[in-house]
């Protein structure tokens, strides 16, 4: 298998693809879900105070507001692996080298978001299930 020096030497990403294994086994989260705590990772803030606007097939909206300034702050987010990839509403998605890069691991009922800057720092934010649980809005609902 793998010694502890191999797996050192090996990227954030790749490292937690294999620990994640090869299969696409989200748990019970949703992509809603697992978008909602890596935005809230992403931004240092918690996840509670995001709501999940809109799943339109692999994108999810994503926004917040803040009480004291009355911004409403929009973001876009896609899962593919275990990888989430995030933007601002209109902005380009964040996939540059120099962009912080969030994966995720689901372990049962829990969930870790790795933030890992451009550098290879690295900061893990986990959340259970009942974190994070939301209605994913649905086309009739909105529109009706």
């Amino acid at each position: 298998m793998f010694t502890r020096a191999t797996l050192i030497g090996l990227s954030p990403l790749l490292l937690v693809s294999m620990l994640a294994g090869c299969s696409n086994d989200k748990g019970p989260f949703t992509d809603a879900e697992i978008c909602r705590a890596s935005v809230a990772t992403a931004l240092d803030k918690n996840p509670s105070i995001f709501s999940v606007d809109d799943v339109n097939g692999k994108l999810v909206y994503v926004s917040y507001h803040e009480q004291d300034s009355w911004k409403h702050d929009i973001y876009r987010c896609k899962i593919e692996g275990a990888q989430a990839i995030w933007a601002t509403a209109k902005g380009p998605w964040k996939t540059r080298d120099t962009d912080d890069q969030l994966t995720f691991v689901i372990n049962d009922d829990k969930l870790t978001v790795v933030d890992t800057d451009a550098a290879g720092k690295q900061s893990k934010k986990r959340y259970k299930f009942a974190q994070l649980k939301v209605d994913t809005p649905n086309k009739s609902s909105i529109t009706s």
